[in-house]
């Protein structure tokens, strides 16, 4: 039985985090261990988590008296401080609700991989809404996936959701070798990892409920005033300040030696096109990044943020 560090990342989650607990603690078919920081909470959450860890649902609670890190830095925080002896690792959100299978069925996948590389196994998931109705049978519609040009699509949109990641050993140890703070997206991270120097698996069938509500900190939008404030900030955050271009210089401080060639031309024109026109005209006619061609939103978007060096 494959031994399964799941990393739970909690904050003000008292509404949703018993169900989520519940769920995880009806895993069957793997061997779990369950760590959790509260990232700072300042409702019952702190409470919930120690009721649980006394029922021996929860292994080890995260006490590092650093308060509110954001989630990037509090999940970085766990995989440094999980079980270093577990097969696979699972990135938890608070609010949703795993099948029974979940990460057996995400083990099965890894167990064909090459345990020397990193290796990652995502897919697909239910959207349910506040209540626990269906509102969606399977989330991810707009998923595509090129595994011929995997790596170079990653850095047009991550369609990795972090509730959805396994990865095993030696992604971990990859991922570790980022510093606290450098990292932006827990789950773009380890995608970018694992297509870039290993395996990545896509699961098309859900095994989780992605829980719709009104706090949701990213992931599918809804219609209410503070999900179109999120996606207002993260627009002007994110998308328009170089996300694209940080990740990548990121990427290549920490994994350039090991790329292939073909990669690490691909990097060198992603981390130069602002400063050289030579590499931004050949970025905007790479049919690398650029696979479906000219059309759709995404492509129009990728060019307007190339041209104006907000990639």
């Amino acid at each position: 039985m494959k031994k399964v560090c799941v990393m739970l990342s909690a904050y003000n989650g008292e509404k949703y985090l018993p169900r989520q607990l519940d769920t995880l603690a009806a895993q069957t078919g793997v061997d779990m261990r369950l760590y959790v920081r509260d990232d700072g909470s300042k409702d019952s959450t702190s409470r919930i988590l120690k009721e649980y860890r006394d029922r021996g649902v929860i292994d080890k609670i995260i006490e590092d008296g650093k308060g509110n890190l954001g989630f990037a830095d509090s999940f970085y925080t766990l995989v440094r401080e999980a079980d270093p002896d577990c097969d696979y690792y699972a990135f938890c959100d608070q609010d949703d609700e795993w099948d029974p299978d979940k990460l057996a069925a995400a083990c099965s996948v890894l167990d064909g991989a090459d345990a020397s590389r990193p290796a990652l196994c995502f897919g697909r998931y239910r959207v349910i809404d506040r209540n626990g109705k269906v509102k969606q049978k399977k989330g991810l519609k707009f998923y595509r996936f090129f595994p011929e040009y995997a790596f170079e699509e990653l850095f047009s949109m991550n369609f990795t959701y972090g509730c959805t990641c396994v990865f095993n050993a030696k992604a971990r140890e990859y991922y570790l070798r980022y510093e606290i703070g450098e990292i932006r997206f827990h789950d773009w991270t380890i995608n970018v990892i694992c297509t870039g120097l290993g395996s990545v698996y896509f699961d098309p069938q859900p095994h989780m409920s992605y829980r719709l509500h009104e706090s949701n900190c990213f992931g599918p939008i809804s219609l209410s005033k503070k999900a179109l404030r999120r996606f207002r900030n993260y627009w002007k955050n994110y998308e328009m300040n170089n996300t694209r271009l940080k990740e990548m210089l990121l990427f290549k401080k920490h994994f350039y030696g090991e790329l292939t060639d073909e990669r690490r031309e691909f990097v060198d024109m992603i981390c130069g096109y602002r400063e050289d026109p030579a590499l931004k005209k050949k970025l905007l006619s790479s049919k690398r990044y650029f696979h479906k061609g000219k059309k759709g939103w995404l492509s129009i978007l990728n060019r307007y943020q190339i041209r104006k060096g907000k990639l």
